[in-house]
Order: C-alpha cells, then sequence, then structure tokens
C-alpha cells in the first residue's frame, strides 16, 4: 500500500540534506517584498522527487539529491501570506514536465489552509521576463476567518520550478506585486 502524500512529505524531510542550506539561499527574504512588516513563518527543505507519484523527471532528481526549498512569509497589519518554493530538476525540459504534473493535481495544494475553494480561474496574460511557461491561477477562497483571495504563479527558471503562493483576507494582490516578486525572485536564481 503506498504511503499517503502526508507521510511521503513526512519522510521527505527527515534525514540529511547535503544541500539544504544553499537551498534556503536562493529564496527571497522579508526584505526582498512588497511593504512593509514581513516576517517568517516557517521553511522547510525536503528531497526533491519523493511526494508525488513516480515519473521519469522525479526519479531523475531524486536521483541527483536535488533540495527542495520552500519558505512562508506574514504581513500580518495587511492580513497578507506569501509563501515561494523552488524546485531544482536535471534539465529544463524535466522542469517543464514537472510544472504540468504540479499545476494538473494537488502537489501544492496548502494542507494547512483551513478553507475551502469556491471559485478557479487561469490567468493567461501575464508573463515575467527571466521565466519560462508562467501561469497563474486565481481561488476565491471561504474559512472561518471570512472570504479570502489566493493566487499562485508557476514558471521555470533555467531548471528550476518555482512557485509563489499570495493570499490574504482582502482583495487580490496588484498583479504588479505579484510580478515584482516573481522577478525578484527570477533574478535570486540567476544571480
Amino acid at each position: 500500500m503506498p504511503l499517503p502524500r502526508r507521510m511521503k512529505f513526512a519522510v521527505a524531510q527527515i534525514g540529511p540534506k547535503p544541500n539544504g542550506s544553499a537551498s534556503k539561499a536562493l529564496l527571497l527574504d522579508c526584505e526582498d517584498l512588497p511593504g512593509e512588516g514581513w516576517r517568517v513563518l516557517n521553511e522547510r527543505t525536503w528531497r526533491a522527487g519523493t511526494i508525488g507519484p513516480s515519473t521519469p523527471w522525479g526519479d531523475r532528481t531524486r536521483a541527483a539529491k536535488n533540495i527542495v526549498a520552500w519558505r512562508s512569509f506574514e504581513q500580518s497589519a495587511a492580513k497578507r501570506w506569501l509563501w515561494l518554493e523552488v524546485a531544482p530538476f536535471v534539465s529544463q525540459d524535466d522542469a517543464l514536465s514537472a510544472l504540468e504534473g504540479f499545476s494538473s493535481n494537488d502537489l501544492l495544494k496548502n494542507l494547512r489552509a483551513d478553507v475551502a475553494v469556491t471559485t478557479q480561474r487561469s490567468v493567461t496574460d501575464i508573463e515575467v521576463p527571466g521565466i519560462d511557461a508562467v501561469c497563474l491561477i486565481e481561488q476565491d477562497t471561504n474559512g472561518p476567518r471570512g472570504d479570502g483571495k489566493a493566487q499562485m504563479l508557476l514558471g521555470v527558471v533555467d531548471t528550476k520550478v518555482v512557485v509563489a503562493a499570495f493570499a490574504s483576507l482582502g482583495d487580490l494582490w496588484p498583479r504588479e506585486q505579484i510580478t515584482s516578486v516573481a522577478l525578484s525572485q527570477a533574478k535570486r536564481l540567476n544571480d
């Protein structure tokens, strides 16, 4: 019997991750984000290619011992949240294949979010220089704290899948702020 996703995620975080610090260094920090009052909520690393179903690209990234890095932030005064993820693959073709898998299943579902998605739409008219195959998914949500908005930008920078998830209890994040965060993250990966 296969392990449930949460169990796979827990197992992927256990044990040595020799490139964990280097992977975390690829992520933006509070001072890189728009506005004031950001704080880091959490950060994690895990072995790439270990959580979802077995795929050729997942097998290759696992064999390469690549490490995924994730960091979440909160801007409490504005009731906004952001998490960033960088998942390395062995080639750009593998990253592009993985991107299709990320956006077509629950691999990016926030397991801690106590909300229900009420509507979802894909935004196709967004471009971010330096990021290939950009897609933006917007969701309206409802939960114990009220109605919210979530936006998830996905794309590929060289051999890495980049995910930036934006959430708020108010309006959608302005598109220029989403683009600004994505541009900063792409620049960090290219430096």
